[in-house]
């Protein structure tokens, strides 16, 4: 936020207000991407915690609880530089704290395979996947796509608990006993 310029400061402000007229208005994902473009120019851990705010009125619990975790961490950096973010920090860690109640989490065992890992439809980079994955609760659609094709599996994960996949390494089979010649 310090690095920022004035202009910049005030462009971010300006679609902050939209936003938050916006949302008032019952339009959520409108602003929702006011709010996401506030940040674009000034990462403010503050329009992170709304961001997270508004992703919720969407139902996207898991995508709002990675927001605030994310916020928590904006908030902790600019605190270095400026005491009064230490509040945002608070809130946001204790939103943090409620949200986790509403998710799930997942854990992937991808079996020593490698490729592109989708989980709930949201691409999840390899080395997230060594930990729990945040998802929304329900049915939860895991795709590892790789050198061996697709291999989907499926897991119903509730609100508060965790699940798990398991992508066991594909084995060819053995080949067939080799008759003796008599």
């Amino acid at each position: 936020i310090s690095a920022a310029t004035p202009e910049q400061k005030a462009a971010a402000q300006t679609l902050f207000k939209r936003a938050a007229d916006k949302s008032k208005d019952g339009d959520h994902k409108g602003a929702l991407l006011d709010l996401q473009a506030s940040y674009d120019i000034v990462a403010s851990a503050n329009t992170r915690l709304v961001i997270s705010r508004e992703l919720v009125a969407l139902g996207r619990k898991a995508d709002a609880y990675r927001e605030a975790v994310a916020a928590v961490e904006v908030a902790k950096e600019a605190a270095l530089q400026d005491k009064k973010y230490a509040a945002a920090e608070t809130t946001a860690r204790a939103e943090a704290a409620e949200l986790k109640k509403t998710v799930g989490l997942l854990k992937v065992d991808l079996g020593g395979r490698t490729g592109e890992l989708l989980v709930g439809g949201r691409t999840v980079p390899l080395r997230e996947a060594s930990e729990p994955i945040v998802v929304d609760p329900g049915e939860v659609k895991v795709t590892l796509r790789g050198l061996a094709g697709i291999d989907e599996r499926s897991v119903i994960v509730e609100a508060g608990s965790e699940g798990a996949v398991t992508f066991a390494a594909k084995v060819a089979p053995p080949p067939p006993p080799r008759r003796e010649r008599q």
